[in-house]
């Protein structure tokens, strides 16, 4: 990964008026980087087998070690970062390695199924895996950053920053992060109860829990001290960002699904999940809610369900051929009955969700005495419903009487506490077939995207400014999902109609 930027800064006014008087709240200033060749290799190892313990019980078992690299920069201009592992100088020398090698990335895998009953209808299935994985690049390449200075700079409540801001002693910020971290890896385990219906269909109970450890979060180190107003290594800017892998998350569904094979011109699925996922910030190696925690000195504070937790899942899909033309039960006699009528094929796919988690947020940036700074939550009022009086309307989605200004440092409110909208949408296909010899026929199909044009709605207005409540908590915009193969999913699109002619030889 070869990277480089150019030079590039911030700055911060509070207000209109601080902006006239030339008064900073923040600065910040990093150099040009020049290019940096970054490069690591990954080495997988992977063993597996079945074994047949008995005519109706199977064991599929198997093993993975992998050794995901640590970056290096070919010419060694990078520079690591970390307080913990190279001491109060922060810098850990140019050329110094990216971290601490994992050498220990074992992951088994077993799984059985089992019959129990002779007859053969019944199936029950359990299994359990770990899973390591590589977390994303751009989270692994912060010593490259190091190479050229960063600055920042917060101004207090009683003492803004001058414009123009003049970085000083105190004001170096790195990139700084944990160079003993952990890779990532997800545990996950499922128990499943399969049973053959008549008609040909199927259907399957599962229960499906997932925990993930070491994920990646963002934070901040060196703190000031309220009690000395001074940084834990004054040789640098309080509150450097951080990176590292101490997030977690959890995972547990039951699903029921209900199939039935192709067979006599029908095809069936359908399927209804009941889950919860809970994290401190992030689902995954550099996925969240993209905003640091409310407080840095407790992760634990922000461990509420994860941004795309969609507590209720309903999805299926049919495939119907009319029993109509030649080879079917009606209309089966004569070349022109089976032109119009024969060959026709219907498809339908439906989804519903119920809403994903809102965090609700004060409008602006706060700075803590202890120098840490970002975005905090508001109290939240005991006794007052999230629900607006007259209930959830667009204009109205949530109740503003239910926070008010944070009394304290933070926010009470616990994180993505309010549940936004659910969607639902619905998909019709219509095909027709036209035989011309033996091999070659043509075929005319019609796809409706979102059919009843139903708009689905973005979650609503999260940021609450106390002395201005008018916007807070309503839908302004739409996301309408798409299940089209050539139009991404929550694209914004509404109902949708294409065509399609197509000569098959």
């Amino acid at each position: 990964m070869n990277q480089h930027y150019g030079e590039h800064g911030k700055l911060t006014f509070g207000t209109v008026e601080t902006l006239a008087d030339n008064s900073v709240t923040k600065a910040s200033l990093t150099g040009a980087l020049p290019i940096n060749d970054l490069r690591k290799n990954d080495y997988f190892l992977y063993a597996q087998d079945e074994y047949k313990w008995r005519p109706n019980l199977f064991f599929n078992l198997g093993l993975r070690y992998t050794i995901f690299d640590l970056f290096t920069e070919a010419h060694g201009k990078a520079d690591p970062f970390d307080f913990a592992t190279c001491g109060p100088q922060g810098f850990c020398g140019v050329g110094a390695s990216f971290g601490q090698q994992n050498y220990g990335d074992i992951d088994p895998r077993v799984h059985f199924a089992w019959t129990p009953w002779k007859a053969g209808k019944t199936v029950l299935r359990s299994g359990f895996g770990m899973y390591h994985e590589d977390e994303q690049l751009d989270d692994q390449n912060l010593a490259a950053k190091n190479e050229v200075s960063s600055y920042s700079a917060t101004g207090s409540s009683s003492s803004l920053l001058s414009y123009p801001v003049v970085f000083g002693a105190g004001t170096l910020s790195p990139n700084a992060e944990q160079r003993n971290r952990k890779d990532t890896y997800v545990e996950r385990w499922s128990f499943s109860v399969q049973r053959e219906l008549p008609a040909n269909f199927v259907s399957t109970v599962s229960y499906l829990g997932r925990h993930g450890v070491h994920l990646l979060e963002t934070n901040v180190v060196n703190l000031i001290d309220p009690a000395t107003g001074a940084v834990q290594y004054p040789a640098f800017a309080p509150a450097i960002p951080w990176r590292g892998s101490v997030g977690m998350s959890s995972y547990n569904g039951l699903s029921v699904a209900l199939r039935r094979s192709f067979s006599r011109g029908l095809l069936v699925a359908a399927n209804y999940t009941w889950s919860h996922e809970i994290d401190n910030g992030s689902n995954g190696s550099g996925d969240g809610d993209e905003i640091s925690p409310q407080n840095p000195l407790c992760l634990a504070c922000d461990r509420a369900s994860g941004a795309w937790d969609a507590r209720q899942v309903v999805n299926g899909n049919a495939v119907y051929q009319l029993p109509f033309g030649a080879g079917k039960p009606l209309l089966n006699r004569g070349r022109m009955a089976n032109v119009i009528a024969g060959g026709w094929e219907l498809t339908t796919t439906a989804l519903a969700r119920t809403g994903f988690p809102v965090n609700v947020l004060m409008p602006s940036s706060y700075t803590a005495p202890d120098g840490a700074s970002g975005t905090e939550r508001p109290d939240l009022v005991k006794g007052v419903s999230l629900t607006p009086p007259r209930g959830r309307t667009v204009a109205e989605w949530i109740n503003p009487a239910a926070f008010a200004a944070p009394a304290g440092e933070f926010g009470s409110a616990p994180r993505d506490l309010v549940r936004g909208p659910g969607a639902w949408q619905t998909d019709l296909a219509v095909d027709k077939s036209f035989p011309l010899s033996e091999r070659r026929q043509l075929e005319l199909r019609s796809d409706f995207y979102n059919i009843f044009n139903h708009p689905q709605l973005d979650p609503p207005q999260y940021a609450l400014n106390p002395s201005n409540t008018t916007s807070f908590g309503s839908i302004v915009t739409t996301v309408n999902l798409n299940l089209s193969p050539i139009t991404p999913v929550g694209s914004g699109t509404p109902r949708e109609i294409q065509f399609a002619l197509r000569f098959a030889f």
